[in-house]
């Protein structure tokens, strides 16, 4: 296990984000007393947020296993 860790880099995901398929999220849905102002917000927060990032220097996902 310590072996597999090793190769391991924080925040350096095994596989790229599929920014492809985040073209067609829409908004979940939600119990409007769970939630009363819905969650398109924080689901567009999440999204935009997974097309602007960048992995860190000397990451590239699935050529270095993460």
């Amino acid at each position: 296990m310590s072996e597999a860790e090793a190769t391991l880099q924080e925040g350096c995901p095994a596989l790229p984000v599929p920014v492809r398929e985040l073209d067609f999220t829409r908004e979940p849905g939600v119990n409007r007393i769970d939630a009363p102002e819905g969650v398109s917000q924080a689901q567009d927060a999440r999204v935009d947020a997974l097309l602007t990032w960048k992995p860190p220097a000397g990451c590239t996902p699935a050529k270095d296993g993460g």
